[in-house]
């Protein structure tokens, strides 16, 4: 145990009490650690081990937001770790205003009474990913957008062009996009591709493919869900988990939920509907 921390050893060698440690891996319920390293850290100034801890990260999928953006000592949830943020919180990679659930994050800061107050917090890409995507319409240079399955995208400074600019996406363009969610039908994109079938059909006829949070759990009873608002309708899919292994699709709607990362592949409705093909549920 570190304080209130029951930390599973994994095989590790337990350490001394009163031992000061680094204890690294993957945290669950917020109150069990299953070790992936542990090692010597002379950091702890002599002091003893207690309930709180001067120094801690945490890396996961932000949930538990209730209204965006989140006001300033709002709590909510990294992991499974309750984590608030102050006026002097530095923010890496965005702002406050992309704490959003489904968002992958890494937080840092001091815990006290289970709460991790965050010194820093870095917005990290949550794996959105598009490929084959027809853009909905010709791109608004202005304001550095366009749409693909009614999802905005937004280019930024250090957004990568290949083989296209933002002037030249016009409706039907097929592309391959990367990129974070950044609101509830948006992703900031970290790369903008020509696909190689080039415009309308999907590039050559290749299914358009979305990668990225699901919004809700899925509904079992019709086979559908949503990914940044975008309906998918997977009634007639095929199913794998994230080892590439086929499951059921009962396996499937009983194990995927909110914010769990999930590929499909199919064909895009007009109205900006998916009919999935193949549906995987990622890591």
């Amino acid at each position: 145990n570190i304080g209130a921390l029951n930390v599973l050893l994994f095989g590790q060698s337990a350490p001394s009490n009163g031992q000061c440690v680094e204890a690294k891996g993957t945290l669950s319920g917020g109150t069990t650690l299953t070790l992936t390293s542990l090692k010597s850290d002379n950091g702890c100034g002599g002091g003893g081990i207690s309930g709180s801890f001067d120094k801690a990260q945490v890396e996961g999928i932000v949930s538990g937001v209730v209204a965006s953006p989140i006001a300033s000592g709002t709590q909510f949830k990294v992991a499974d770790q309750t984590v608030v943020f102050t006026s002097a919180t530095q923010f890496v990679g965005g702002g406050a205003v992309d704490l959003l659930n489904g968002v992958k994050v890494q937080a840092e800061g001091a815990i006290a009474n289970g709460v991790l107050t965050a010194t820093k917090i870095e917005i990290k890409s949550n794996g959105v990913r598009i490929k084959n995507g027809l853009a909905d319409g010709p791109a608004n240079v202005a304001q550095n957008t366009f749409t693909v399955f009614g999802i905005t995208v937004k280019a930024v400074a250090t957004t990568e062009f290949n083989g296209i600019t933002l002037a030249g996406i016009s409706a039907g363009t097929s592309l391959e996009i990367e990129g974070s969610k950044s609101g509830d039908m948006q992703i900031t994109a970290s790369k903008i591709k020509l696909a190689g079938g080039g415009g309308g059909g999907g590039g050559g006829g290749s299914k358009p493919e979305l990668r990225g949070p699901l919004d809700a759990n899925p509904n079992s009873g019709n086979q559908t869900f949503q990914i940044l608002g975008v309906p998918v309708n997977a009634v007639s899919a095929s199913f794998q988990n994230a080892a590439g292994t086929t499951i059921t699709s009962a396996a499937f709607f009983a194990t995927a939920k909110a914010n769990d990362i999930v590929k499909v592949k199919g064909t895009e409705n007009p109205d900006n509907k998916i009919l999935a093909e193949e549906v995987e549920l990622e890591d």
